[in-house]
């Protein structure tokens, strides 16, 4: 099992990349920061056929926010039916890096409290080790749901948008191409 999260899809169209990028870029607000939210439902960046995007999350009465949704990362290729569109989603750095020191200081402050509990030998090891690892379990498993739910709705929002027909399985990163 990964720590951090990631999945590749492959959007296809029958349309040219050109027509695909146009559909696109009109999908994006360009950059990273803004004062008041815009109304597309994806910020980043679209050069020529590459695109750097995140979703912006859209919460309860309309108001927009962030919580570190999946970053999609892609291309826009021709093929023989049209054009196809590769997408590997990620975590966002920031996440993936806080996830990272919570869980090194996680695995540190664990392994501190198992060698205390063994050099005193406590019978206070094995409760106080399967609350540490409930713990890490649940925030193993909570970056794992939230990732998969905004990423759900990011290739569903981004498929509908580009007007794609049909979607590939999930690959994994390392899978042949």
């Amino acid at each position: 099992m990964k720590l951090f999260p990631h999945e590749r899809l492959i959007l296809r169209s029958s349309e040219s990349p050109e027509a695909v990028v146009a559909r696109l870029i009109k999908m994006v607000a360009p950059g990273w920061f803004y004062l008041c939210t815009p109304p597309q439902p994806f910020r980043g960046r679209v050069s020529g056929q590459q695109f750097k995007i995140v979703r912006l999350p859209v919460g309860r009465r309309g108001l927009r926010f962030h919580t570190g949704p999946p970053v999609l990362v892609g291309e826009i290729v021709p093929v023989a039916e049209g054009s196809e569109v590769r997408v590997t989603m990620r975590l966002h750095a920031a996440v993936a890096v806080f996830i990272g020191v919570w869980f090194a200081l996680w695995c540190s402050g664990l392994a501190s409290i198992v060698l205390a509990e063994l050099q005193r030998g406590s019978a206070l090891l094995v409760p106080g080790f399967l609350a540490a690892a409930a713990m890490g379990a649940f925030a193993v498993a909570f970056v794992r749901f939230s990732f998969w739910f905004e990423a759900k709705k990011a290739s569903a929002l981004l498929r509908e948008g580009l007007e794609c027909a049909e979607e590939t399985a999930p690959q994994p990163l390392d899978a042949p191409k």
